[in-house]
């Protein structure tokens, strides 16, 4: 499984932009919870296993998205302009 090293700092800092507060000691709890083993986290890093169906959680803003939902704190509901392609796939 990936093992990644995230700082807290970047996950504190977009947290912020979506309002929400970052609490470092809580994501050894509730990480596990959604396929996420903590491997360690201290004041400065969050070392943790990233199981290999869950590639959307392979970056800071995408792990702190997945916390806001999962905790259902701060703006869950992002809006992502989509616009059409000019792909067709008929089958």
């Amino acid at each position: 499984m990936p093992t990644l090293e995230l700082n807290h700092s970047s996950i504190r800092y977009i947290q912020s932009l979506n309002e929400t507060e970052h609490d470092p000691e809580t994501w050894s709890d509730w990480l596990p919870r959604i396929g996420c083993p903590v491997d360690s986290n201290d004041d400065l890093t969050l070392e943790l296993e990233v199981f290999p169906d869950r590639p959307d959680l392979l970056s800071h803003e995408t792990l702190a998205k997945a916390s806001r939902s999962f905790l259902g704190i701060g703006e869950t509901q992002i809006a992502i302009e989509v616009t059409e392609g000019d792909i067709s796939l008929s089958v």
